[in-house]
């Protein structure tokens, strides 16, 4: 079976992405730290190759030049633009939950494909049984309640919101903010279903609280089927408790995935267990509370962890 992944890229160097953006913007409501370029998507492909060779086809999606570094004839990229995808009437466009509702668009998709942000990463050796079983995506979910508190939050709670009117049904799950799996027909078939919902966020041009995020295609496949869902509890402090200790014990098994923003990775001597320890996927992410010194950290770590070129650079 071919798998291929998905990534979302902005080059914040590119001054003419950067104009456009700023004539488009509203400065109260955009934290810059979203689009900063730390050579992520640099690491993440380095990842690919030497954790998920397998991969078939590596698809960037992007509204910006690229990074010099990348060499884009190597024949598993694939540069896709949003006007390939989008339409028209509806870009420029900075929203990472409008961009997403247009990845099944994408022309030789395989049925099956992985999503990633670029400071996500393989970190230990991965084979295509951990994303599918019996030809179905398996979909990793967080158990917890969902309490719009917080931006992310609040985006959250709409889908699930939106998703519970339609099915009756309300799923307290949250994804795991790291690589994870779809299928392009249940995407497909999930944007039918939603379509005038969908169309009512498509000139939110950056984030906003009344967007819906991919986990509604998530809760899609749960509720007809198309997928294998598996569940880590984080909701009660008993399961808090048994999956950490589940993690610490025996990493080589339970040890699936990590998320942290920088700040907080560095500040942490448990996140830093985990992370010696290898577990398979990895998010650190960037943050408004990140300082200068912790990305500078952060990309000695990257690379010390990833130190071989790909074949994906110059």
């Amino acid at each position: 079976m071919d798998i291929d992944i998905v990534y979302t890229y902005v080059n914040s160097k590119d001054e003419e992405w950067v104009q456009t953006r700023n004539e488009n913007l509203n400065m109260d409501e955009i934290n810059d730290c979203r689009f900063r370029d730390n050579d992520e998507l640099l690491f993440s492909l380095r990842s690919i190759e030497k954790y998920a060779p397998w991969i078939r086809k590596i698809y960037i999606i992007t509204n910006s030049s690229m990074p010099e570094w990348l060499d884009t004839s190597n024949e598993k990229i694939v540069i896709v633009r949003h006007e390939e995808i989008m339409p028209e009437s509806i870009l420029p466009c900075y929203n990472s939950n409008v961009l997403e509702k247009f990845f099944w668009e994408i022309e030789g998709l395989s049925e099956i494909f992985l999503f990633a942000n670029d400071d996500m990463y393989f970190c230990n050796h991965v084979t295509k049984d951990f994303f599918v079983k019996d030809g179905k995506p398996i979909v990793r979910m967080r158990k917890r309640e969902i309490v719009p508190q917080t931006d992310f939050f609040r985006i959250m709670y709409n889908s699930q919101q939106l998703f519970k009117e339609r099915y009756n049904i309300q799923y307290d799950l949250i994804p795991t903010h790291n690589i994870d799996v779809y299928s392009k027909s249940g995407m497909q078939k999930c944007k039918e279903e939603f379509i005038n919902e969908f169309q009512k966020i498509y000139n939110n041009k950056f984030r906003t609280d009344e967007d819906t995020q991919r986990v509604i295609f998530q809760y899609y496949m749960i509720y007809h089927g198309l997928c294998d869902l598996v569940q880590y509890d984080i909701t009660s402090p008993a399961g808090k408790f048994v999956n950490a200790m589940k993690k610490i014990l025996l990493p080589s098994k339970y040890l699936d995935f990590i998320i942290y923003d920088i700040h907080t990775f560095f500040s942490s001597k448990i996140a830093k267990y985990y992370f010696s320890h290898r577990p398979k996927l990895v998010c650190i992410n960037d943050s408004e509370n990140t300082s200068d010194e912790e990305l500078k950290q952060y990309h000695e770590l990257m690379l010390k962890t990833f130190p071989e070129k790909s074949s994906f650079e110059k």
